[in-house]
């Protein structure tokens, strides 16, 4: 099967390692090089954000997204993964009420901080985690770097109906949802290993949005459909149209002139400038040049953002390196 380079949202299956996934999804397409947003462990399902060819010069956007998960967890044993591959290393006894276990979760609510699993892929001074552990299982004397808590934040957190040991959170970027697991369960005095562990949405992307990993190479029109276009990418910042002569000048890597971009939008949550090309093919994005004092303000100010660049689009002959930096070119 062949496929245009593009971004694809697909739904892992448990039971696959990312990386396995991704292996047999290249193997499927036919294509050399693709890599996803942000690793899902063994045991775990949901939305994972794929690209292929020089569309993975869009993977770093999409990591910082914040994540929603469902999961579950086992209050009742504690297992040296925090997951349900791992050997059991203490076990509790007891069980908590729906109040009890609501009751905590104010706690874990906002900016905390949060120790990542032993078993993880974190890397620490060059060498990952699990990788570590997993020789020191086998016997194999090594030393296990010291693992530093991070600030991680909660924008929400809580029990699914019915439920006292399922959950719904809505997080940042680098959560691990089996140490928030452990941490809730420590909190109670009970063990906390997640049992399920589901990635359901990715920014403003809903797995429902996905097509099943298993029907990738079977189903070329589920694999479209799943396929980010031109109005996804206006949800992160601005769009506009380059015509046919200024697109050349992307493909020599050289930088466009600024009367060459038509149909300019405002748009999306970062200072980001996507240009399509006329067929609607995304060939080149960009940040503003200002992109780190904007991120440092309070706020990003997208509004006052988007009108900069409109005006700047009214001027004639402005070279775009005035307003823009390091130009990633898809094509």
């Amino acid at each position: 099967m062949f496929i245009q380079d593009g971004v694809f949202l697909v739904n892992k299956r448990a039971g696959r390692t990312s990386n396995q996934e991704l292996t047999a999804l290249k193997k499927r397409l036919n294509v050399k090089k693709m890599g996803h947003a942000g690793t899902l462990d063994k045991f775990a399902s949901g939305l994972m954000v794929i690209a292929t060819g020089k569309y993975t010069k869009l993977l770093d956007i999409f990591l910082k997204f914040p994540k929603w998960y469902f999961f579950e967890v086992d209050f009742t044993k504690i297992t040296e993964t925090l997951d349900p591959e791992g050997e059991t290393v203490e076990s509790f006894a007891g069980e908590l009420s729906r109040n009890q276990v609501a009751d905590l979760l104010p706690a874990f609510q906002g900016k905390i901080h949060q120790t990542p699993p032993l078993y993880s892929a974190l890397k620490v001074h060059g060498r990952r985690l699990s990788d570590c552990a997993r020789l020191q299982a086998k016997g194999v004397v090594v030393s296990i770097p010291e693992i530093a808590s991070r600030e991680i934040e909660i924008y929400r957190l809580r029990l699914y109906p019915k439920s006292v040991s399922q959950f719904v959170v809505h997080c940042s970027s680098g959560t691990y949802v089996r140490s928030l697991a452990r941490d809730i369960g420590q909190r109670a005095g009970m063990g906390g290993t997640t049992i399920r562990l589901c990635r359901t949405r990715i920014g403003s992307w809903h797995y429902k949005r996905g097509v099943r990993s298993e029907d990738v190479g079977s189903d070329p029109q589920s694999l479209e459909i799943a396929r980010l276009g031109a109005a996804d990418f206006r949800k992160l910042g601005c769009t506009a149209t380059i015509d046919n002569s200024n697109r050349s000048l992307l493909t020599q890597g050289r930088v466009p002139q600024i009367e060459g971009l038509q149909n300019i939008q405002s748009g999306g949550l970062l200072p980001l400038l996507f240009v399509f090309d006329t067929d609607q093919r995304l060939v080149a994005f960009s940040w503003l040049q200002d992109m780190e004092k904007e991120q440092r303000s309070a706020a990003i100010d997208q509004n006052r953002m988007n009108r900069r660049i409109l005006q700047k689009s009214n001027c004639q002959n402005i070279d775009l390196s005035r307003l823009f930096t390091k130009w990633k070119i898809l094509i």
